[in-house]
């Protein structure tokens, strides 16, 4: 392992907070079977820092850098960032990483020193980075390591998971009453769900369209170009399904899903409203939780949850009547449980250009750190529940 990761890869000068044994290297080509092989097999990899993502987002002007951990002959950690840049500097992205054994303080400590040194490496005025979903921030501390709470943007804190048993079944039982009702209604009145090729993609597109202007958003991916070079980064690698909802081959809706280890991720959906036609969202929903079971997927992610109702939920409130009526209460009429993920972080190594940032988002940050705050204390409090209730 060690001879293949130096072939394509330079080694880092790190000091030994993670043992002798522990070396670091920085690699920069899209492709990584290796570290790919890595985020599979262990329980904090997600799509976000695999070499699929890289790959689609490539051709949106991002470059990629990993910084890999081995071992002896195994890969321990790491992180994937992707960088471009801006009117101001290289800026980057580490999304969902770094990932390293959970538990494991000193490979933490470890990987906020090359978080360090591959942005002095990379020479970035800034990067941002959001732990992995599972992730113990606390472990981390990125705040004590001169890290501050990422203001200048909206980055997703907050999602809803569903877990999936080996049967179907006791997924549906999940499911309320009245959501079994409606996808047994869109059955009867001739609703059929295909899985889409890649030649369907403008179809879906369109759906997705049609989605964001009732909603009065953008859609995102902007084009239908940039579902096709996701297409074609994943499909090599069979991690990528698109759903659509047809009533007498007309489309009414659909659903892109990757799937990376055991969780499948909703991640795109859309759909068209048409009279005399019961929506399709609930049958691609439950035909996505039924493929994700049958094909051994241990959750489903829904991507994003609305932070108020999550906090709400978890502390057992009621969901506010304003809640009921967006997308975020549909998912949960499918069972499952909200999830608090970790903030995202920005690291600015200029002492200058930090200090601007802390004047310019002085009022964001601060209003940051608190709501970081309480959702942390609540997701904290949740998480002993269900330990306890195991």
């Amino acid at each position: 392992m060690r001879e293949e990761v130096a072939a394509v890869h330079e080694q880092i000068e790190v000091h030994e907070c993670a043992g002798p044994n522990v070396e670091a290297w920085l690699g920069r080509e899209p492709e990584d079977e290796e570290w790919d092989a890595f985020l599979q097999t262990t329980p904090l990899g997600q799509y976000q820092q695999s070499s699929m993502w890289a790959r689609a987002k490539a051709t949106e002007g991002w470059r990629v850098a990993r910084a890999v951990m081995v071992a002896g002959e195994e890969i321990v950690g790491g992180f994937q960032v992707l960088y471009k840049s801006s009117w101001w500097g290289g800026i980057g992205y580490v999304s969902k990483g770094p990932v390293v054994e959970q538990g494991s303080g000193e490979l933490a400590r470890f990987g906020v020193e090359l978080l360090e040194k591959v942005c002095a490496r990379l020479r970035l005025r800034a990067l941002v980075v959001q732990l992995p979903d599972e992730s113990d921030a606390g472990l981390w501390g990125l705040a004590g390591r001169g890290f501050l709470n990422y203001a200048a943007g909206k980055v997703i804190e907050s999602t809803w998971l569903i877990g999936l048993g080996r049967q179907h079944n006791g997924t549906q039982k999940a499911m309320t009453a009245n959501t079994r009702r409606e996808v047994r209604q869109a059955i009867r009145r001739g609703i059929r769900v295909r899985e889409g090729k890649r030649e369907d993609l403008p179809v879906f597109f369109e759906l997705m369209r049609s989605s964001c202007r009732r909603q009065q958003t953008r859609p995102n991916p902007g084009d239908v170009a940039s579902l096709f070079r996701l297409w074609d980064a994943a499909e090599s690698q069979n991690c990528i399904r698109l759903l659509l909802a047809e009533h007498e081959g007309v489309p009414l809706g659909g659903l892109v899903c990757i799937q990376f280890g055991r969780t499948m991720s909703a991640w795109k959906k859309g759909w068209r409203e048409m009279k005399g036609h019961p929506r399709p969202n609930e049958l691609l929903n439950y035909e996505c939780l039924k493929w994700a079971a049958e094909n051994g997927c241990d959750q489903v992610d829904f991507g994003s949850f609305d932070d108020v109702m999550a906090v709400a939920v978890l502390r057992g409130e009621p969901v506010s009547e304003e809640s009921k009526a967006s997308r975020h209460f549909f998912n949960m009429r499918f069972g499952g449980r909200p999830a608090i993920l970790p903030a995202a972080m920005i690291y600015i190594p200029n002492p200058l250009l930090r200090l601007a940032y802390r004047i310019v988002f002085g009022r964001k940050i601060r209003s940051s750190v608190e709501r970081r705050r309480a959702m942390d204390a609540v997701g904290q409090a949740a998480h002993r529940r269900v330990e306890a209730s195991v």
